[in-house]
């Protein structure tokens, strides 16, 4: 049998209708799929976000999908190509704080092995891990601010933390859960400490809505 036919402006309609679905689509920017989850967890809530490690406006992004739906928030990140690309992206812009640092425990002086990949580290171990393929042009010494330090500047009232340190987020994971600013959802890379941020997160009030081979997406 042949194909259905339809009357012009049905077809049009038809076609119309598709070209609405299309462009309404949310584009999922995150690495592993944790966007879809992200935003189920946070609902229509237009609030402010914390993202440790951003690295790039759009690639593995676990924020710009909120960017898009008018979020503020404070992005932190320590290499120089990456930061460059949120500057251009997010420098004039009021809504976003941008600092070019490494998040630590205490505040010093740290080496950081830079690529414009998205693996520069401030762990040797993770750098010897990634040299192979990772791109990294050198090394140098970056300022470590802490969590407490983003706190005190910029304030604590943050509904969305994503942190992706390359070696030492499940330490900040803690680190976070430690403090009376729980946001109501974080994604965490959990470094296969999965079973430990879990642990961490439900003893704090959270649940697990996503977990993949990378990371774990929790909610309270």
């Amino acid at each position: 049998m042949g194909s259905a036919r339809y009357p012009v402006a049905v077809f049009r309609l038809l076609l119309f209708s598709e070209v609405i679905m299309t462009t309404t689509e949310t584009k999922d920017y995150s690495q592993f799929g944790e966007q879809p989850y992200i935003l189920d967890a946070l609902g229509e809530t237009v609030g402010r976000f914390l993202e440790i490690g951003a690295y790039h406006p759009t690639q593995f992004s676990n924020t710009r999908a909120l960017v898009d739906r008018g979020w503020s928030g404070v992005m932190i990140e320590p290499a120089p190509g990456p930061f460059l690309s949120l500057l251009r992206e997010y420098g004039n812009d009021e809504r976003f704080v941008l600092i070019n640092a490494a998040l630590g425990f205490h505040r010093n002086m740290t080496r950081l092995w830079a690529t414009d990949d998205a693996v520069s580290t401030t762990q040797e171990a993770n750098y010897e891990q990634w040299k192979p393929i990772g791109g990294f042009y050198g090394s140098f010494f970056t300022p470590v601010v802490t969590l407490f330090d983003v706190f005190n500047q910029f304030g604590g009232g943050y509904d969305f933390v994503s942190i992706d340190t390359e070696g030492t987020s499940v330490d900040v994971f803690h680190e976070l859960l430690k403090t009376d600013a729980l946001p109501m959802v974080v994604c965490v890379e959990h470094d296969g400490r999965s079973v430990e941020c879990q642990q961490a997160a439900h003893g704090r009030g959270y649940t697990t809505v996503h977990i993949n081979q990378t990371n774990l997406v929790v909610t309270r």
